[in-house]
């Protein structure tokens, strides 16, 4: 009776250290765009906590979307605090990141990605004003994301 009281605290005091001690490490790039003095926490708080559980934090302070669609690929974990709109997101010098409806130029669609090139992304956080709204010209960006193999994507649908 003893050695089952023993063997039965062991066991507990072994759950209660494992479960206590388990941290989520990640390794890879997590990107954040932002722009304005005001949006410059999100990356200051993405630094600190995703920082802290391994990844690389880059800074992606003004890019355009071609920057952003070049290294969207590459990352784990992607976040843009920037102005949006329905099925849009809005970088630097006017241009915009889709779902669908791009032009090559001023407008880059995530639909124009190879299928499963986003597969190394765990979540994508556009957030930015309606850009989870779904557009009749520029879809659905969230959607389009998943589409091309990221595990998550989210965004606001309303102001």
């Amino acid at each position: 009776m003893k050695s089952k009281k023993i063997i039965m605290t062991c066991l507990l005091m072994l759950i209660i250290l494992a479960t206590s001690t388990v941290s989520f490490a990640g390794t890879g790039y997590v990107s954040v765009h932002w722009e304005e003095s005001s949006r410059e926490p999100t990356y200051t708080y993405a630094k600190k906590h995703c920082g802290s559980m391994g990844y690389t934090v880059k800074s992606c302070n003004n890019w355009d979307n071609n920057r952003v669609l070049n290294q969207l690929d590459r990352d784990k974990i992607f976040i843009v605090h920037r102005h949006g709109s329905p099925g849009r997101q809005t970088f630097a010098n006017s241009t915009y990141l889709c779902g669908t409806g791009g032009n090559g130029g001023t407008y880059k669609d995530i639909n124009s990605l190879s299928n499963g090139s986003l597969s190394n992304l765990r979540i994508a956080i556009y957030y930015g004003c309606s850009t989870g709204a779904v557009s009749s010209t520029y879809g659905d960006i969230c959607q389009q994301t998943v589409n091309k193999g990221a595990q998550c994507a989210v965004a606001m649908k309303k102001i």
